[in-house]
């Protein structure tokens, strides 16, 4: 069997100060976007996995490291199961580009392998499984739009918010995010940043940390879009550009295009910009893609679905 699991963007991201484990609790809404991971999962007799951007075969150090394995794994070791599995990952998102691309590829694996095994596991407890794996994973196989709290894995669905249309502009290089999160607490601990995401020393961050702002949800769901853009923000964008200032440009160049807002998508390199319609988000997109800074460009819409079985 093989299922889709979509990319995301953060619409906005509050950032608080580390926990005790170095983790960073979130406040984010979350957005799945119209492009889709695609992973195949079979019964075989050795472990095998294949990753493909387009035609090309990628190559991993460690392929069992890849999070689509580890998903399988997961749900091998938490049944018991005997034998191997033979996994194919077809890629769109791009690579390292703060979309969650290796998250959609766990999330993706997580549904096939349950179907393919004919496993008795609920969306639940296959949220939980996904929990283990990775902050975003349990977002990639719900979908749609989504309030994240804790570290973005506590999730509140915000159903039937209209559709939105984005421009994301990849960078040539991808960005280490254990690195931004670094950079972001040295400009917190020099006052050249406020964590925004105030969390008392020993809260457990299991509580509900803060709810979705009245004016942040009259935003997400008017039909029009400049309310959404002026929401916008990411505690994490001031340490991307830290670290790769020519992403400030690309901000700055698709504000001067028109958008309604622009911004570092998850801990970046891949800089996201909201249209306000689909023939802009195109216009946007081909003058983003003649900036040197920029290697490519992808113009799609959201909310997507969440991880499903497919074609």
């Amino acid at each position: 069997m093989q299922a889709n699991a979509p990319g995301k963007l953060n619409i906005t991201l509050a950032v608080g100060a580390p926990d005790e484990r170095g983790y960073h609790p979130l406040h984010t809404i979350f957005q799945a976007v119209n492009v889709y991971e695609t992973v195949s999962v079979r019964p075989a007799s050795q472990w095998t996995v294949k990753t493909f951007a387009g035609e090309t075969e990628l190559q991993f150090v460690d392929p069992h490291e890849h999070l689509a394995v580890r998903a399988v794994h997961a749900l091998f070791a938490r049944f018991r199961l005997l034998g191997a599995a033979s996994i194919h990952v077809h890629k769109r998102i791009p690579i390292a580009g703060g979309m969650a691309g290796g998250s959609a590829d766990a999330a993706a694996a997580l549904v096939a392998t349950r179907a393919t095994f004919g496993l008795p596991l609920g969306d639940n407890e296959l949220l939980e499984v996904a929990r283990s794996l990775g902050a975003d994973v349990p977002f990639c196989l719900l979908g749609g739009t989504a309030l994240g709290r804790r570290y973005g894995d506590k999730l509140e669905s915000i159903p039937d918010t209209p559709t939105r249309h984005w421009v994301f502009a990849r960078a040539h290089r991808g960005l280490s995010t254990p690195e931004v999160f670094r950079t972001f607490d040295h400009l917190v601990s020099q006052g050249r940043q406020a964590a925004s995401l105030a969390v008392a020393a020993g809260v457990d961050t299991d509580m509900e940390l803060a709810p979705l702002e009245p004016d942040v949800k009259r935003a997400l769901y008017d039909t029009e879009p400049v309310s959404l853009g002026k929401i916008m923000f990411n505690d994490l964008q001031q340490a991307a550009f830290q670290l790769r200032p020519e992403l400030a440009g690309t901000v700055q160049a698709a504000l001067s295009e028109g958008a309604l807002a622009a911004q570092v998508s998850g801990s970046g390199p891949t800089v996201v910009a909201l249209a306000a319609s689909a023939e802009e988000a195109q216009r946007i997109g081909r003058a983003l893609q003649e900036l040197p800074q920029v290697a490519g460009m992808l113009v799609t819409s959201g909310p997507g679905k969440g991880a499903e079985v497919g074609p």
